[in-house]
């Protein structure tokens, strides 16, 4: 039987705009809200999932990313 591997997402700097940074806690890189400090998972790593959780967590301040404004 073949064995899956998790992948590791890496934080890009553009995680920012979705209020996110990278912190290192015991040597293991985890990524974390600016606004709430909620510490997420690696599968929530994706900007879909960063965008969701700053429109239903944070909506005051989702409306000041140019990335969510309709061009």
């Amino acid at each position: 039987m073949a064995t899956s591997v998790a992948k590791k997402r890496k934080y890009i700097d553009g995680y920012i705009n979705y209020g996110f940074t990278s912190i290192l806690a015991d040597g293991i890189e985890k990524h974390q809200c600016v606004l709430c400090f909620k510490v997420v998972g690696n599968d929530s790593m994706r900007p879909s999932k960063l965008k969701h959780h700053l429109m239903t967590i944070h909506p005051q301040y989702a409306e000041r990313h140019q990335f969510l404004q309709a061009p």
